[in-house]
């Protein structure tokens, strides 16, 4: 033992070349007792090569001994009987037969004794390891012992001189039930089979070996003593002789079953969970393989989840998991053979190949030089989310329909799910990656970012912080690259193949839809400009062409000078354009567009004139514009109760836009995420020539002349001072025609017809007056004149006998209250011609306004 414990230590440091098979080793054995027919069963299997031996016996001479299998011969046959009473258990018939294990032999063999009666028969199977496949018996005798006794002898086998390495073997046999008191002190017991059939008359056995013989010897008799002197004996001296030396393997290696011939390294390629394998497994000495190895190996397959496992001196992980140990026990034949792997459930990132030797107690251990993985065969994904929102499983985004279904915002996350196949596979924790992308809505659609996001879990893998940034729908395909990393350079296909190293989706692509915009963004393309007192006569036009406007009446509709433009883009959640809303994804219309007027401080507005703002898509661009209608008119409210003093203008407008067209369970509307708000940059929108407001009233006074004279009614503009109201002398723009005015309650001597009123151009300065045409002489009188400023008829305080029908002026912000408690009445004033004083003519005299 020592100079094996020398031995081992040497071939570890140096793998030094030593004499190692040449010696014989003790492997198993099985033994049995029975009637006329027992099957013995070994304790292990047997490596190709190991040399059986069969010890049987049975309680009479007359009989044969048959063995089943193929390859058996009889060493010998011994007879040994006395003239006890009765003879059936005084008599042994003993056989010694012997084969080599060969390649697919059983491990139970069956003896039977032929004829018929009962017949006691005992059964004993031992094996060896090491013994010469030629002549494997250096000698063997026996002594055989007729009369009781309880010695049981073996001879000498003198003059053999057994050499190193070799091993003697002695049988014993008693032809009754007994117990052996004492066996060889020098050799090992092997199996004894004392009182087998419970004093029933069956032979009893013992085997004991000593070696592998440490130097020559001639091998001397050997004694055996049982409990009884009754039965005859025999004992049986073998000497084995020990197989050729070779090479003891210093390591074992691992690799495909395609490498080289005699090489001693190379790869493991990628290996699939659920589907069986092969490699090669090699023994290894002196830097080349050992053609001459033949013997079984342990082999393991030690996995690890994680790459980057410390290595111990054998080339073993330091922590690993037993993934498999192949069973039986492989044989390597001539140095090298293919070793089969049953499938493997899991995935592993890092395994490798543990090969042991011997397989009764190995002192070689090695590991593959090269470790590999073994990857799940596929994964199917799914995208889904809990709202248009936000992440979760509750909903499966596979809608790529133009409109309905579930949608999901753009940029907001959503989970991927990715499972393997197989479902065994539980330690998969890849992190797949996009393969290819390719939108398939709209028509003319432009590939999104699809953020794939950290994965969490093992078997199932989860991303709860994934994200597509653009609108529409996508076919799919995912790929993990990086699974099977270990094997990236040794040659495995990089590819999805099925020998290939990457783990990919099946079934591929996956559809994947809808996305929708996450918010609107409008922007300012123009900014809005108001035109002062919204007038078009040139008279009224700004400096130099004409007086400067400055204000605009209370009440007073205006428009634009300049009308406002803005931009309507669809955006992700970061604010990216979603360029995909578009053709029949894009859903606005005008009636998606939202605006608002407003003043600081707030004042009542009439929107009555704002019409519907136009919404139209941009091409191809996820983007559209935002303009206001053609004849957009505003006012400020008019109290017609209080006049209001005069101020400036604040005013904003905002504007935004919405889609509701994905309006459902757990998904809404698609709005404007922060309005535009055009406010002048909080002094509000500019006018053109001022911004001032006035509270207005337009003032028809009295006038008198001779009826042979054209006679002048002044009227002038007017607005509340915060007092009174006084002359409107920034009005330069007030216009007025003839057909705005009305004329009744003729009086006197003046009947309709005979006088015309007439005015052009606009006020000036606040004032304007009529001319009213001489009505000749003889047709003194009076006449009342009323301005409609409304829009159909005339509201005055003025009873009329026929109500005059002028064509409205639509300027009620110029009403007075010239009777009542509000400013709604339309003016009135009367031009008298002539004074009738009897039959004396009055001269009058003219004013000059």
């Amino acid at each position: 033992m020592a100079f094996l414990r020398r031995f081992f230590l040497a071939a570890a440091l140096f793998a030094w070349v030593v004499p190692s098979f040449g010696q014989i080793t003790f492997i198993t054995s099985g033994t049995v007792a029975g009637n006329n027919s027992v099957t013995v069963t070994l304790g292990a299997t047997p490596a190709v090569g190991d040399l059986l031996i069969a010890q049987v016996g049975t309680n009479t001479t007359d009989r044969t001994i048959t063995p089943s299998g193929t390859g058996w011969s009889t060493l010998r046959t011994d007879f040994a009987a006395s003239g006890c009473a009765p003879a059936t258990t005084c008599t042994i018939l003993s056989n010694v037969f012997f084969k080599f294990h060969a390649a697919g032999d059983p491990t139970s063999y069956i003896f039977t004794v032929s004829g018929g009666g009962s017949r006691k028969v005992t059964a004993a199977i031992s094996v060896y390891r090491g013994v010469d496949t030629t002549t494997p018996f250096l000698a063997n005798a026996a002594t055989i012992s007729a009369a009781a006794s309880a010695t049981v002898n073996a001879p000498s086998l003198a003059p053999t001189l057994a050499p190193i390495n070799s091993m003697l073997v002695v049988l014993f046999g008693v032809a009754g039930e007994s117990t052996y008191t004492a066996l060889p002190a020098t050799y090992t017991t092997r199996y004894t089979i004392t009182n087998p059939g419970g004093g029933a008359g069956h032979p009893t056995f013992a085997a004991v070996t000593r070696g592998p013989l440490a130097s020559a010897e001639t091998p001397a008799a050997q004694t055996a003593t049982v409990n009884t002197a009754a039965f005859a004996n025999i004992g049986i001296h073998l000497a084995l002789k020990p197989g050729v030396t070779i090479t003891l393997p210093s390591s074992f290696n691992a690799f495909e079953t395609s490498t080289a011939p005699n090489a001693i390294t190379g790869v493991i390629q990628t290996k699939v969970a659920g589907a069986a394998f092969s490699l090669d497994v090699v023994a290894i000495a002196g830097g080349a393989q050992i053609s001459g190895f033949n013997d079984q190996v342990i082999v393991d397959l030690l996995g690890n989840t994680v790459t980057g496992i410390g290595l111990d001196a054998n080339n073993c992980p330091t922590s690993f998991t037993v993934v498999q140990t192949v069973s039986p026990n492989p044989t390597i034949t001539a140095g090298r053979s293919t070793v089969a792997f049953t499938a493997v459930a899991n995935s592993f990132r890092d395994v490798r190949v543990r090969i042991r030797w011997p397989t009764s107690s190995p002192t070689v251990t090695s590991c593959s030089t090269d470790n590999f993985a073994i990857r799940p065969s596929s994964f199917a994904a799914a995208l889904t989310d809990a709202t248009w929102s936000t992440a979760g499983t509750g909903r499966t985004l596979n809608n790529t329909g133009s409109s309905g279904g579930n949608v999901h915002k753009a940029g907001q996350l959503l989970t991927i799910t990715v499972t393997p196949s197989p479902a065994t596979a539980s330690n998969y924790d890849g992190s797949p990656t996009v393969s290819a992308l390719a939108c398939t809505l709209p028509a003319t659609c432009a590939n999104g970012t699809l953020t794939v996001g950290a994965f969490t879990g093992t078997g199932t893998r989860v991303s709860s912080t994934a994200s597509y940034s653009e609108a529409g729908a996508f076919n799919l395909t995912l790929v993990d690259q990086t699974y099977a990393s270990v094997d990236a350079a040794d040659g495995t296909p990089q590819n999805c193949t099925a020998t290939g190293g990457f783990v990919c989706q099946f079934p591929a692509p996956l559809a994947v839809g809808r996305f929708v915009p996450d918010h609107f963004a409008v922007t300012a393309v123009t900014q809005p400009l108001f035109r002062t007192f919204d007038a078009t006569d040139a008279s009224c036009s700004t400096p130099p062409a004409g007086p400067v406007r400055s204000f605009t009446y209370i009440g007073q509709p205006f428009g634009y000078q300049t009308s406002y433009s803005a931009m309507i883009t669809a955006q992700n959640v970061a604010n990216g354009t979603t360029t995909n809303y578009r053709g029949t994804l894009w859903k606005l219309t005008s009636a998606s567009a939202s605006q608002t007027f407003a003043n600081s401080p707030a004042m009542t507005l009439d929107t009555t004139q704002i019409g519907t703002p136009t919404v139209a898509e941009t091409p191809n661009t996820g983007t559209g514009t935002l303009n206001p209608s053609g004849t957009d008119k505003l006012a400020f409210g008019r109290d017609n109760t209080t006049p209001q003093a005069q101020f400036t203008a604040n005013l904003s407008l905002t504007l935004s836009v919405s889609d509701a067209n994905e309006a459902g369970a757990n998904q809404g509307t698609i709005t404007t995420a922060t309005a535009l708000v055009f406010n002048g940059g909080g002094t509000g929108i500019a006018f053109d020539s001022g911004a001032a407001f006035r509270y207005g009233r337009l003032l028809i006074s009295n006038a008198r002349g001779p009826e042979t004279s054209a006679l002048v009614v002044p009227m002038e503009t007017q607005f509340w001072n915060g007092s009174v109201f006084t002359t409107n002398a920034a009005d330069h723009c007030t216009t007025l025609s003839a057909a705005n005015f009305g004329l009744g309650n003729y009086a006197g001597n003046l009947n309709a017809g005979e006088t015309t009123l007439s005015i052009t151009g606009a006020f000036l300065s606040g004032k304007k007056t009529l001319s009213m045409s001489a009505p000749g002489t003889g047709n003194n009188g009076s006449v009342d004149i009323v301005l409609d400023l409304g829009a159909t008829t005339i509201d005055s305080c003025t009873a009329w006998g026929t109500t005059p029908t002028p064509t409205g002026a639509t300027k009620t912000y110029l009403r007075g209250r010239w009777c009542g408690a509000t400013y709604v009445k339309d003016p009135v004033g009367r031009a008298t011609f002539g004074v009738s004083l009897g039959s004396e003519d009055v001269i009058f005299f003219r004013e000059n306004f």
